[in-house]
């Protein structure tokens, strides 16, 4: 997925596009993880037999994870994803 664009060329290159496709992948791995599976109905997802995932795979996106808790803030301040949950609480 990074080579695709779907993050940028460091995490100091913050997005909320890139945002989203990390909690997205991690989303989609520990399901499969749990549940064998990608998604609970019967689609095109069934069709996937197996995910691999390399140390480093894990460790990038358990990085992005964790800046993303730790509201490290984008060049504009605070990070997109985070201001959308502060709003939402109200």
């Amino acid at each position: 997925m990074k080579r695709e664009g779907f993050f940028g060329e460091s995490f100091d290159e913050i997005d909320f596009l890139f945002d989203i496709s990390a909690m997205a992948l991690a989303e989609l791995y520990v399901m499969y993880l749990n549940t064998g599976k990608l998604y609970d109905a019967e689609d095109e997802f069934e069709k996937i037999q197996s995910i691999n995932a390399d140390e480093e795979s894990l460790k990038f996106i358990l990085r992005y994870l964790t800046d993303i808790r730790a509201e490290v803030p984008d060049a504009d301040g605070i990070r997109e994803i985070v201001e959308l949950w502060r709003e939402s609480e109200c």
